[in-house]
């Protein structure tokens, strides 16, 4: 073959491969420098809606057409605008389609055949309206609805005056609330059975509920709202006799007071309650539950109260597992409560257990298992419990009210000890177990003879004993002992009642009254002070205050100090009233001689000197004056 043969041979197959590349318009061009078509999209590029004079554009993510409009917008009939992929089709055709409220499928076949499907969904947004209102007929109620308001800035009030004409008798109106940034507030001439129309309310700035029996209304009863988040301020329940069932089973948080007054609750449902904040704190009136449940509250920062009727209360527990903080906890007239569960809470301000009669020690040594310290008042009255063991904890104040006389109470706890009030109107001061110091000491009883403290050898705070009046009581209290105890910083002694007569108050190793000094409220009839017998006492640093309890009775002429105190070397603050018979001072003498008594009034009594008058008698009597 020759040379030229060759070369028309290879111009012939490059022509002819060129004319074929060239002239073929169904196949595509393979050079992609020059960005060829290849058929295979299949994309919805843009998507909206119009109705009229408005005009709603879609986000495309992914497979899915997102349409927003505001709660209530209507939809179905707008036409749909959209661009879809080069040469690919759209099935079914949007132009046929009408109901555009509710979910469509779209499919996008590109031009290589492939196809991809495209969810259309509506997602309505917040209607907010800046307003209050008040909705006191069901057509206000109803008529609510034709608005789409879905938040409302202001507050909200429903049936808080009486229209016996139009009662509001269901919220089905308020369907589309999610929230109510300030009060709702829903009153007492509410005639509903429940609040299914707030069934989709999740935020609150405040909550109240009211009902009332205004006739032979259905009245509420089903206090529900299923999907409530969070109140901003308080939420309050008021009392009720109607209300069965309550439950907020998605409430988290009250940054307010939470307060729930319901005397025939049968269901409490707020299962996911974490924290309340207000400074009344979360407050449990009524019920007649067996068990008593909060399995998510882990704050209360101030108190958590839980009263029931005795009547009717049927609490046999409360269970409170995750609480970790509470400043005070109260829990009263749970006659049939045995359990008290508090696993993880160690740190208490306050803890009250009033009228919980079978309450009892095992329960108490449970529930204060895990408790480390409370720092104010541990509070027993009308329980069980008649052995308090409470050592290793660190306790403010103990206060025990019993009344069972064949009982000894006991106190078990760590030197020293916090302060003991203990009230009763049979039973003798408590028995004490390893400690004999206590911050203050304070006993109301009616006991009729030797009341005894015994084990307390010092307290740093003051020693009161008061005998309450009990109406046409004729007990009388004749002998108080104090065997052990070496100082006080105060003692007061009340001792009040007509028939009330005490033939000794008996401290025989007290040496020191502290700053606080001594009160004694004397019996009217005492022609002495011969009962009081304390031969050791050197020091009353504060004021010795003599009081006599009727003055018109009283038979004391004179008042000799060292007859009452015949040890006593320091004296430095007097006051005597109520003795109208009383002239002689003359035992004083001495401690206004050499200067001690610096502060002297007596009024009231037959003599009335000054502490002048004092310095200037040559005795202190002033009997023929």
């Amino acid at each position: 073959m020759t040379k030229n043969k060759t070369w028309k041979m290879l111009l012939t197959i490059f022509f002819v491969g060129f004319l074929t590349a060239c002239g073929d318009d169904d196949n595509p061009i393979t050079d992609v420098d020059n960005n060829p078509f290849t058929g295979v999209d299949n994309n919805i590029l843009s998507f909206s809606l119009s109705l009229g004079e408005n005009t709603w554009q879609a986000a495309i993510v992914n497979d899915k057409i997102i349409l927003s409009a505001p709660q209530g917008t209507e939809l179905n009939g707008a036409t749909a605008h959209y661009t879809i992929s080069e040469q690919a089709s759209i099935t079914p055709d949007p132009a046929g389609i009408s109901a555009w409220n509710e979910e469509q499928q779209l499919t996008v076949t590109s031009y290589n055949g492939t196809s991809r499907t495209y969810k259309y969904t509506v997602r309505h947004t917040d209607v907010s309206e800046a307003a209050s209102f008040v909705l006191n007929s069901q057509a206000e109620v109803d008529a609510f609805a034709e608005s789409n308001i879905t938040i409302i800035e202001g507050s909200i009030s429903i049936a808080t005056t009486q229209n016996a004409e139009d009662p509001v008798k269901n919220l089905d109106g308020l369907s589309a609330l999610t929230e109510v940034l300030d009060d709702i507030n829903i009153g007492g001439y509410y005639q509903g059975e429940n609040l299914n129309g707030l069934a989709n309310l999740k935020k609150a700035g405040s909550l109240t509920i009211t009902s009332r029996a205004t006739g032979n209304e259905t009245m509420l009863t089903d206090v529900t709202l299923p999907s409530l988040i969070s109140v901003r301020k308080d939420f309050t329940i008021n009392e009720s006799k109607y209300y069965k069932k309550i439950a907020f089973p998605y409430l988290e948080t009250v940054s307010g007071n939470f307060t729930v007054n319901a005397s025939v609750m049968e269901q409490f449902n707020v299962n996911s309650l974490k924290r309340v904040d207000g400074d009344n704190g979360f407050i449990i009136i009524g019920g007649v539950m067996t068990q008593l449940e909060l399995p998510a509250l882990e704050v209360v920062n101030k108190s958590l109260y839980i009263r029931g009727e005795k009547s009717t209360n049927e609490l046999l527990t409360i269970n409170l597992p995750l609480l970790t903080t509470c400043a005070f906890l109260s829990i009263e007239n749970a006659v049939k409560l045995e359990n008290l569960k508090i696993p993880v809470l160690k740190n208490l301000t306050g803890l009250t257990l009033s009228g919980c009669s079978v309450f009892s020690d095992e329960s108490l040594k449970n529930t204060l298992n895990n408790i480390e310290s409370i720092a104010g008042t541990l509070a027993l009255s009308g329980t069980g419990v008649f052995d308090l063991n409470l050592q290793g904890k660190k306790v403010g104040k103990v206060q025990i009210g019993a009344d069972d006389s064949t009982k000894e109470f006991i106190i078990t706890g760590d030197e020293p000890f916090g302060s003991i009030t203990f009230t009763s109107k049979n039973m003798n001061p408590p028995t004490l177990k390893g400690f004999t110091t206590v911050e203050d000491y304070i006993l109301g009883t009616n006991i009729e003879s030797n009341l005894i403290i015994k084990d307390v050898k010092r307290i740093n705070g003051n020693l009161k004993i008061s005998y309450p009046s009990m109406g046409t009581v004729t007990n009388i209290l004749k002998d108080i002992h104090f065997p052990t105890l070496e100082y006080v910083k105060g003692l007061d002694i009340d001792i009040l009642g007509e028939k009330v007569v005490s033939d000794e108050l008996d401290a025989p190793n007290l040496q020191t009254i502290g700053s606080d000094g001594i009160y004694l409220n004397v019996h009217n009839e005492q022609p002495d002070f011969s009962f009081i017998k304390m031969e050791n006492l050197e020091k009353i640093e504060g004021q010795l205050y003599i009081k006599a309890r009727s003055s018109n009775k009283s038979q004391i002429n004179k008042l000799d100090i060292k007859e009452i105190f015949p040890k006593l070397k320091e004296l430095t603050n007097v006051y005597i009233w109520g003795f109208p018979k009383l002239y002689d001072y003359s035992s004083f003498k001495e401690f206004i001689d050499n200067g001690m008594i610096t502060t002297w009034k007596v009024t009231s009594c037959g003599a009335k000197p000054t502490l002048q008058d004092m310095k200037n008698s040559p005795t202190g009597d002033f009997t023929n004056n």
